[in-house]
């Protein structure tokens, strides 16, 4: 699934999700369930490995017309912020 969030031009993409809670077009406030978590993909099948979560977060730049990942120091900064 992918959420995009305009004020920041960001994609969240989201793998493995067993249910998920929303539909296309569906605005999504802060705190909103919108799946589970899944058990799906080669690294479920092996040992000690179970029920996980894919998260990608990318960055659409108007100047390049191009998506790209967030970098490692703007994701540390990305989560600080949040209490």
């Amino acid at each position: 699934m992918i959420v995009y969030y305009p004020a920041e031009k960001e994609f969240y993409r989201y793998c493995h999700l067993q249910e998920v809670f929303v539909k296309e077009g569906d605005i999504i406030a802060d705190g909103t369930m919108i799946g589970s978590v899944g058990h799906s993909g080669t690294n479920a099948s092996k040992p000690g490995r179970g029920e996980h979560l894919h998260l990608e977060i990318n960055q659409y730049r108007q100047a390049t017309k191009k998506i790209r990942p967030l970098l490692e120091d703007e994701l540390r900064e990305k989560i600080s912020r949040v209490k």
